[in-house]
């Protein structure tokens, strides 16, 4: 078990080395690490659970780690994008951590190009890369938000009447709390099976974003708008 506690605000540097003795691992920091991280765990953890929450921190610095045997390099996540990343194939699995890895996703329905441009409108990803030979779209970033994306993927590469997004702007009330409640609907319901339809948020723009066929989307904005009114002051 591995004491990860730094309640009080810790140069970077020094959580790193703290790390390379328990991991027993050589690392190698590029000239741009540096910050101050506080992480608060009051108890002993394993191993694994220690090093998510470097990683966590790390994440918060727009930093990340490229492993290579027994040495760690430490970098920006715009310079590991480019590096000798964890590599996945397909959309059915990927790795849930704050780690830089990159995930190769064969498409069969919708086209690369334009679920690239789609994604990057609404969703802030590191590298998001359509080879479209192959109809393939090659994503390079956190496990977590890699994830995300995979979810997304699932949902709008189907047969037949192709999903569509809607982007519904909320003025009055929480985009996220409107998202919470009608999840919340959903799962007390879930005995009538999987939603046709997948809500995301954008907090910088306090939107609601809808993914889904096009005969569920005006249904769930007037759910939306329905929450969003009953938020409103």
């Amino acid at each position: 078990m591995i004491n990860i506690d730094f309640p009080e605000p810790t140069e970077i540097k020094d959580i790193i080395k703290a790390v390379a003795l328990w991991t027993n691992k050589n690392v190698i920091l590029d000239r741009n690490v540096s910050g101050k991280v506080q992480i608060i765990s009051p108890r002993k953890v394993t191993k694994e659970e220690a090093y998510q929450a470097f990683l966590s921190a790390l994440n918060l610095l727009g930093m990340t780690t490229v492993e290579t045997g027994k040495v760690i390099k430490i970098m920006p996540v715009r310079t590991a994008v480019k590096d000798n990343l964890k590599t996945f194939l397909g959309s059915k699995w990927t790795l849930l951590t704050d780690e830089i890895i990159t995930q190769i996703v064969p498409l069969k329905y919708i086209d690369a190009k334009e679920i690239q441009n789609t994604l990057s409108r609404i969703i802030s990803s590191n590298s998001m890369i359509a080879y479209e030979k192959t109809n393939t779209l090659i994503i390079s970033d956190s496990g977590y938000k890699v994830r995300r994306i995979l979810d997304i993927l699932e949902l709008l590469d189907v047969q037949g009447q192709q999903p569509q997004v809607a982007i519904v702007p909320i003025r009055y009330a929480d985009a996220k709390g409107i998202v919470d409640k009608i999840n919340e609907l959903m799962k007390a319901g879930a005995g009538r099976g999987t939603p046709a339809y997948k809500l995301l948020t954008d907090e910088r723009a306090n939107s609601v974003i809808i993914f889904g066929p096009p005969r569920t989307i005006s249904d769930v904005k007037a759910l939306v708008k329905k929450f969003a009114h009953q938020q409103a002051p």
